[in-house]
């Protein structure tokens, strides 16, 4: 019995720690990878109850929310009007953005895909 015991208490903290949890907030999110390309600067995201807002390259957005179990579905996002040089690519992180259906977070890492292997990997940064 014993033995038992030591094997749970052993191996039972690793199996919860690979299941996926909620998105845990609140908290900002900073963009890593998008599609497997490091972005050229700062992109972040922030995620509330029904609503997603956040600093993509040159303008700030926001737009609406539904989550339940995995799915995570960003509704259409609303941005400012600035100009920049990073406008391109500001352009595709709303894209796949708008394409994700699908989330996982282990800990400070949140990955989330679409179809047509759209990905996008975030971290949030320790404050």
């Amino acid at each position: 019995m014993r033995r038992l015991a030591l094997i749970l208490s052993l191996t039972l903290p690793l199996a919860c720690a690979a299941q996926t949890r909620p998105v845990e907030g609140p908290g900002i999110w900073r963009l890593i990878a998008l599609n497997g390309a490091q972005p050229s600067g700062p992109i972040t995201l922030v995620i509330e109850e029904g609503r997603i807002s956040g600093e993509a390259p040159c303008n700030r957005y926001s737009g609406t929310l539904a989550v339940e179990g995995d799915s995570f579905l960003p509704g259409p996002v609303a941005a400012t009007k600035r100009a920049c040089d990073r406008l391109e690519e500001e352009a595709a992180y709303f894209a796949a953005l708008s394409a994700v259906t699908t989330r996982e977070q282990h800990g400070i890492t949140l990955v989330l895909t679409g179809p047509d292997g759209v990905r996008l990997d975030f971290t949030m940064p320790m404050n």
